[in-house]
C-alpha cells in the first residue's frame, strides 16, 4: 500500500523481476530523469515500468 503498487504487480516484481526487466528500473518519470542525465535514447524497460510501477 505504500508504494502505491497493485499487489498482482507486486507479486510478479518479487517473483519475476530478472525476467521483466533488463537495465536502470523506476517510476516513468525517474527513469525518463535517469536516461536523460546519462543521455541515453532508448529506454529498455519503460513499458514494463509504466506497467508495473506507474
Amino acid at each position: 500500500d505504500r508504494l502505491n503498487i497493485a499487489p498482482e504487480n507486486w507479486q510478479k516484481l518479487t517473483t519475476q523481476f530478472t525476467k521483466v526487466f533488463h537495465g536502470a528500473v523506476g517510476r516513468p518519470q525517474k527513469l525518463d530523469n535517469y536516461c536523460a542525465s546519462l543521455e541515453i535514447k532508448r529506454r529498455a524497460n519503460y513499458k514494463q515500468c509504466e506497467k508495473l510501477l506507474g
